[in-house]
């Protein structure tokens, strides 16, 4: 089994939603695999990729709330490399966590990590697993001293670095918060996201200082980290925002306090930084919601789709409003010409146009688009008009209109009359 942490699975829940969906294609892959050792060497179907695929389901499955399919993926992990695997084992107390029911559950879970590092003291997927226990049932203190015990252990481990950084901050404790960092920057240092994290450490350590120097101190290293994110991404939405508001309030400090030759960045250079961000964060955003608008477009409509809430409350808006709107009709005059996008729709007391929504929804089941939509109803409007049906007497039929019967797209598109 892969040894490096899998944690490149998207925390994007309908990304994770969409794995979780996978579940039963890549359970049935493992089923056909099989874990005896000697067999296990000549079968093509057991990979690595596929063993990675299992547990990224697995994570998907605990965040959708899928524990079935999380029980069998912890099952066949177990099968295929043993109870003894440090991994399978961290995976194991990972499912026990997520279906723990109270406080007294999750602290005997607790007491059995300690049993297992009693055994191995160096298991470090139980070892993680037990420092994230203890700061989810709220002992931050004791988190905190295990962590640095952890990373005394593990001094290269970069996401325990990570993790104390953020306890020291939960805790108030900046400046230990920023060391960790910097020390996690020493064996990353070309990750951005980290950069523009210590920027912002250094930017709330400045704003919540009263010394004027430690002020000017932290807001020009925020300015300098979150310069170094965009220059490692030149697209990081994050990077450009803290750069903004780190310039601006630098820009703000140097203006009220008396010059100093402490000064480190020129107002010059604040003013162009500021300037930089505010131009990029309008071409970023303008492009991500162009690009969002053409993928919703572009996007195939699934089953998940089709039982969308929004449908359900826009027919049920429709059919109240065309029954009003009926009942007004019936009582001025037998049938009710209105204008409708591009065509003509006669309007009869017995519910046409609650027809017509559930003929759109129909097709809107079916996949079809928008414009196959109102082009399959204006042809199932000029049929009708052929027969007469919009009539309260079919021998007052009204005429179709040549020119939109003979529409090109009209012939084309798919119908579905009712």
């Amino acid at each position: 089994m892969a040894t490096s942490t899998a944690n490149n699975y998207s925390s994007d829940p309908a990304a994770a939603l969409q794995i979780a969906q996978r579940a039963p294609s890549i359970l049935a892959k493992t089923s056909s695999v099989t874990t005896t050792f000697p067999l296990s060497m000549f079968s093509s179907a057991d990979s690595t990729e596929l063993w990675n695929d299992l547990e990224q389901l697995l994570y998907a499955c605990l965040r959708t709330g899928d524990d079935k399919s999380a029980y069998l993926c912890v099952e066949r992990l177990t099968d295929r490399f043993g109870e003894k695997n440090e991994r399978v084992m961290a995976l194991k107390g990972l499912y026990q966590e997520a279906t723990a029911t109270d406080m007294a559950a999750m602290k005997t879970i607790l007491e059995d990590y300690s049993k297992i590092l009693e055994d191995n003291p160096m298991n470090v997927p139980i070892l993680k697993r037990r420092i994230a226990l203890v700061k989810s049932i709220g002992r931050p203190q004791e988190a905190i001293t295990d962590l640095v015990e952890f990373v005394d252990s593990f001094p290269t481990d970069m996401e325990a670095w990570c993790e104390l950084s953020d306890l020291y901050q939960s805790q108030g404790c900046s400046s230990q918060a920023i060391y960790c960092l910097e020390e996690a920057l020493l064996i990353t240092p070309n990750a951005w996201n980290l950069h523009a994290r210590l920027g912002e450490l250094e930017y709330l350590t400045g704003v919540a200082s009263t010394d004027p120097n430690e002020v000017q101190s932290h807001l020009s290293q925020a300015v300098k980290r979150f310069s170094r994110s965009i220059e490692l991404c030149d697209d990081y939405l994050r990077g450009f925002y803290g750069l903004k508001l780190a310039s601006d309030k630098l820009l703000q400090t140097n203006s009220t306090t008396k010059a100093n030759a402490n000064v480190v960045i020129s107002s010059e250079k604040l003013e162009k930084l500021s300037q930089l961000a505010t131009t990029k964060l309008e071409t970023i955003t303008k492009d991500r919601s162009t690009r969002r608008k053409v993928e919703d477009r572009l996007q195939p409509r699934t089953p998940d789709r089709r039982h969308d809430e929004s449908w359900r409350i826009s027919l049920f808006r429709m059919k109240k409003h065309t029954q009003r709107h009926l009942c007004r009709i019936s009582k001025t005059r037998p049938r009710h010409r209105a204008g409708h996008g591009s065509r003509t729709i006669c309007i009869k007391p017995e519910g046409f146009m609650w027809r017509k929504v559930v003929r759109e929804k129909a097709m809107y089941d079916a996949g079809y688009s928008a414009s196959a939509m109102q082009e399959g109803g204006r042809w199932a409007a000029v049929r009708r008009q052929q027969r007469g049906s919009f009539s309260a007497d079919a021998s007052v039929a009204a005429k179709p209109d040549p020119g939109r019967m003979m529409s090109s797209s009209a012939k084309r598109a798919p119908l579905l009359l009712i």
